[in-house]
């Protein structure tokens, strides 16, 4: 160590998920970058051996991930590389995290567990490391010239656990998907600040699994409450190399702004909330440009309802093509109009094809649709049947347009139609990608809104400020959304959404009927409110065999309805617990 510091470096690798061999030569890469650097310390991001979104892959791979750790750690010289794996311990996955140092590993630590014997607890391929290395509770490690100790951990519990334990160089390894209007290290900002140690921060890139989330490969620096150095989201390249001071002045604490309680996931209006609407359409876009170019898609197919999340779903794919380098061409867009389809709603959605530059593309289903009623004798109706048939006839032919095309078909569901059940099972429900699935209706409307204010383009701002002015509708019957509008059958999105942000944070229903109260005031009481609750707890657990099912989509605000990653509850779960403390509240 030097009298002004140490030389830390921090490396997350671009390889897909599971490829182990092109993950470890890049980290061996990395190695000799950080030698060559003079580097004491080389951090990588979570489960760099393998990905971070392998999954269960790994329970196959542990005779691969130990010649990689053994690789890795013979190829150390006098940098401490510290780097983490999925460890198969007593039959179940469990994350580990290894230092290497001249040659050889010189700790393999459980965060969070306590000391184990490696033959007892480990997968029989690890047991020829016999005593040379104890399975440690504590990832500590000595940093080369140093009288530091180093504390590694995948969260902020597990650094103030080793900031306790003598660690005061923190570093967090996170596999954090990217959320708009925040960076991945704020939580380890406030905790440098608290502690007032030199941290470092890496985190999953964008090259990982955009089945749930969009990882940004954010690596940062930081000391007391300070960014010293770092990354700018999703950079192709996933270095960073820092001189870390061991003394920086703390700056002051800064209060936040208060959030709306009407919009409580969202920061209050003005320059906060335009970035996270820039951050927000980002993040979509990014996710689905890496699902792109993973399969190999040649084009993006979606329909277009000139309504608020198609509007949304077609930004989010004009983006993703950018991003990709893929031509405008290969945006390809149908309005599908049907018995229910408004003359203003048609006219947005050619208005907003040509707004982008696109070819004007319509299929009008009103015959296939009538002849497929016809054929399962349909007396026609206007009943669920009649409706949803003109849902799945659009789904079908969207993914059939897909296959033409060798396209992936992007489906425009939010997460409130999610939480309502406000989706044709196997239609609009249905998509190759769901683009919009961690956004909440009224969240649309914010990003809308910032695009019309800010976009050059004059004609995609009056079309986008007609389609935020039309009420809401699926228009599946004959009049559209002047006969047929959502919010008199559900109520105010944005009185669910404010529900569905306190249920998704845990918030007891008691809880929630207070908030509800001081935001809405407007909405007739506790009495009023608690039927809107229990409307909702009604449509929430009645529809969760639709969310059992779900396309992949990126949770663009942190939290998801995903059954995979998100909110997990069985499809027959019953409400009346829910309910009753309605009742009671």
């Amino acid at each position: 160590m030097g009298v002004q510091g140490i030389r830390a470096a921090v490396f997350r690798p671009a390889g897909a998920p599971a490829d182990l061999h092109s993950h470890i030569e890049q980290m061996l890469l990395a190695m000799g970058r950080a030698e060559e650097a003079g580097a004491q310390v080389l951090i990588f991001s979570k489960y760099s051996l393998l990905g971070a979104t392998a999954g269960d892959l790994a329970i196959t791979l542990q005779e691969e991930l130990y010649q990689g750790v053994r690789k890795l750690a013979e190829a150390s010289g006098r940098c401490l590389a510290v780097f983490s794996l999925p460890l198969l311990v007593h039959g179940s996955l469990m994350p580990a995290i290894v230092g290497t140092l001249e040659g050889r590993m010189i700790g393999i630590c459980l965060p969070e567990g306590d000391e184990h014997s490696l033959p007892d607890c480990l997968h029989p391929v690890w047991t020829a490391l016999g005593d040379r290395v104890s399975l440690a509770g504590a990832a500590l490690f000595p940093v080369p010239h140093s009288e530091l100790m180093l504390g590694a951990g995948f969260s902020i519990r597990d650094l103030q656990s080793l900031y306790q334990k003598g660690a005061r160089i923190l570093a967090l390894m996170d596999a954090w998907a990217s959320t708009a209007g925040q960076q991945g290290e704020d939580s380890l900002l406030a905790l440098s600040h608290a502690l007032a140690v030199p941290c470092l921060y890496a985190n999953a890139g964008p090259a990982e699994s955009t089945t749930d989330g969009v990882y940004n490969g954010r690596c940062a620096a930081l000391h007391s409450g300070r960014l010293l150095d770092a990354l700018a989201p999703f950079t192709e390249e996933g270095w960073l190399l820092a001189d870390l001071p061991l003394e920086v002045e703390p700056l002051a604490p800064t209060a936040s702004p208060p959030a709306d309680p009407r919009i409580p996931y969202a920061p209050p209006e003005g320059a906060l909330r335009a970035a996270w609407c820039r951050d927000a359409l980002e993040i979509a876009a990014r996710g689905l440009a890496g699902r792109v170019a993973r399969i190999g898609a040649q084009a993006v197919v979606l329909g277009l309802s000139g309504g608020v999340d198609s509007a949304m779903a077609l930004l989010t794919c004009e983006c993703a093509l950018q991003i990709a380098g893929l031509p405008k061409d290969r945006l390809m867009a149908w309005s599908l109009p049907c018995f229910g389809t408004s003359t203003r709603t048609r006219n947005n959605a050619r208005r907003l094809m040509a707004a982008l530059g696109l070819e004007s593309r319509e299929i009008d289903l009103s015959a296939s649709v009538r002849q497929h009623l016809q054929d399962i004798g349909h007396d026609g109706r206007h009943d669920a049947a009649y409706e949803n048939a003109q849902a799945r006839e659009r789904t079908q032919v969207l993914m059939n347009l897909s296959n033409i095309h060798r396209g992936l078909m992007v489906g425009p569901g939010d997460l409130s139609e999610l939480a309502l059940g406000f989706t044709t099972y196997g239609g609009d429900h249905m998509s190759m990608y769901g683009v919009n699935a961690g956004l909440y209706k009224t969240a649309l409307r914010l990003i809308l809104r910032q695009v019309a204010d800010t976009d050059p383009r004059p004609a995609l701002k009056e079309t986008l400020l007609d389609i935020l002015d039309t009420p809401i509708s699926p228009e599946q019957l004959p009049g559209g959304h002047e006969k047929q509008q959502t919010e008199q059958l559900l109520g105010s999105y944005e009185l669910n959404d404010c529900i569905l942000w306190h249920l998704l944070q845990g918030h007891s229903m008691g809880c929630i009927l207070q908030a509800l109260a001081q935001a809405f005031p407007e909405e007739g009481g506790k009495d009023a409110l608690k039927e809107r609750m229990r409307h909702f707890i009604r449509r929430f657990f009645g529809a969760q065999f639709k969310r059992n099912c779900l396309p992949d989509g990126p949770a663009v605000l942190g939290h998801s309805l995903s059954p995979r990653t998100g909110f997990a509850m069985p499809s027959d779960a019953s409400p009346a617990a829910w309910l009753a403390a309605i009742d009671q509240a």
